[in-house]
């Protein structure tokens, strides 16, 4: 039995509604996932009577376990995700890049997106890992508390980090995941604050370990990575109607991590910007088209003509219909 191997055999049994509830309905021996594409870590906070989970300042921890292999599910990261495996592997699949094999006694930090995952148990033994899911606010709070160590490294010049950095789980990494471990049976057990520096000593881990480096560029990756998803999310939709909290949505943030992120992005709220940045593409659009002061409204977002006049007077000091003269 690997060192890892959980002791607690109440931790998450995944075999009975995950696969009632992915396989295929023709029995599939292998245990091919349809097409339901698993969101994590929501699935774990939907199931909480199910799935031991700790929530932690937005981030997610959850202890995973199953008896039987589960393959090629559709899987949905929503949050970057460190993968510890303590029984049995895992294997990723995403495109254009090689499958990930993540063994007992290994570990990987995989980047948020869409991929192909299998559970697979071993020697007869359960597939077992603890997952890590990292919001982006509280990574970016890590890196700007520890900035001193995060100054030697270049900021990357690109924003497609790799999808995955895998890594091995040593002595000290092993009794940091036995550290955490009672906190599942037991979560009022675990306050907030003591969670918190959890939090940053398994960072820390990484950042200062002697091939610290990789990590840090992995995470400053994912930073940078963050602020342009943003930018590039709200110049393709700021002339769609959408109030802030459906722009929160399809950022994948909570509002109010919406309006922080944006603002550190942007240097000003949303509101402020998505008006500014409105008037400015209607003074394009009336400038160069012939489409009229009401269609040039309802064309960048406004929700009323009148709004829209009152808007851009108060911007450009004359009324769109001058503009249009």
């Amino acid at each position: 039995m690997h060192p890892l191997k959980c002791t607690q055999r109440n931790h998450i049994e995944a075999a009975n509604a995950e696969t009632m509830q992915l396989s295929r309905p023709n029995g599939n021996q292998h245990g091919l996932s349809c097409c339901m594409v698993i969101q994590l870590p929501h699935y774990f906070r939907e199931q909480a009577d199910t799935y031991r989970t700790i929530e932690l300042n937005a981030s997610t921890l959850a202890s995973y376990r199953r008896n039987e292999d589960s393959r090629n599910n559709q899987v949905h990261l929503s949050e970057n995700l460190l993968l510890l495996v303590v029984g049995g592997q895992k294997i990723v699949r995403t495109p254009g890049q090689p499958d990930l094999v993540v063994k007992a006694g290994e570990g990987a930090f995989i980047r948020k997106g869409l991929y192909l995952m299998s559970s697979l148990c071993a020697d007869e033994q359960p597939y077992e890992s603890v997952l890590f899911f990292l919001h982006e606010e509280p990574v970016r709070q890590f890196i700007g508390q520890y900035a001193g160590h995060f100054a030697a490294d270049a900021a990357p010049d690109d924003h497609n980090p790799p999808a995955a950095l895998p890594f091995a789980i040593g002595p000290v990494l092993e009794g940091y995941v036995r550290s955490v471990q009672p906190y599942f049976e037991q979560p009022a057990a675990a306050p907030q604050p003591l969670l918190q520096l959890k939090f940053q000593e398994l960072l820390l881990h990484f950042v200062l370990a002697p091939d610290g480096a990789r990590f840090r560029e992995f995470l400053l990756r994912i930073n940078h990575a963050a602020s342009y998803d943003l930018r590039l999310l709200m110049e393709q939709n700021f002339q769609r109607p959408f109030s802030l909290a459906e722009f929160a949505f399809l950022s994948g943030r909570s509002l109010s991590s919406f309006k922080r992120d944006f603002s550190s992005t942007f240097g000003q709220p949303p509101a402020q910007w998505l008006k500014a940045r409105r008037l400015e593409q209607a003074r394009f659009l009336l400038r160069t088209t012939s489409l009229s002061v009401g269609q040039v409204g309802d064309e960048v977002g406004f929700a009323s003509t009148s709004h829209f006049v009152q808007a851009y007077k108060e911007r450009f000091q004359h009324t769109p219909g001058q503009a249009v003269a």
